[in-house]
């Protein structure tokens, strides 16, 4: 973000959030896994005023525009990075209503508990590369060790995977 941010451009995005925009959770797939992570996200017509919001924050990217006939045609600004949305919405709070308030921070929520639960792959653990990248002595070893991880957290009884 640029460390010259005023506060009017500051009160510009945050209506502009307030009035367009929604904080939710988007499924990330870093490193051929998935986990929850927030998002920041506004959808309009006016690629100018997304384009403006970008780069007031310095964050996110302008993606569009998407075709919806008989509609115009779609733009949106996301942002998907942990730290950038945390650090929007932290800039931001003052001024966001409780709605905001509340949609912000269970996404948050969320993706705290995510992180801190998340799993690199046995494949990118172990060989460091994708499941489908593995020659087929590599894929032989991997299918043990997740039968062996399978045995030691299965609560099923008599499971024989």
């Amino acid at each position: 973000m640029p460390p010259s941010i005023s506060r009017e451009d500051l009160a510009w995005v945050t209506g502009l959030y307030e009035g367009e925009g929604c904080c939710s959770v988007r499924v990330h797939k870093p490193d051929g896994g998935y986990y929850p992570g927030p998002a920041i996200q506004i959808n309009m017509t006016d690629e100018d005023i997304l384009r403006r919001a970008q780069e007031i924050t310095g964050m996110g990217s302008v993606t569009g525009p998407r075709a919806r006939p008989p509609h115009k045609p779609l733009w949106t600004w996301s942002i998907g990075a942990f730290e950038q949305v945390q650090a929007l919405i932290a800039m931001m709070w003052p001024m966001l209503g409780i709605r905001r308030k509340l949609q912000a921070k269970a996404a948050l929520a969320v993706a705290k508990e995510a992180r801190r639960n998340y799993r690199t792959p046995y494949a990118i653990q172990y060989f460091g590369k994708r499941h489908r990248d593995l020659d087929t002595e590599e894929l032989r070893e991997y299918q043990k060790l997740r039968k062996a991880a399978h045995r030691a957290t299965c609560n099923v009884k008599g499971c024989r995977r």
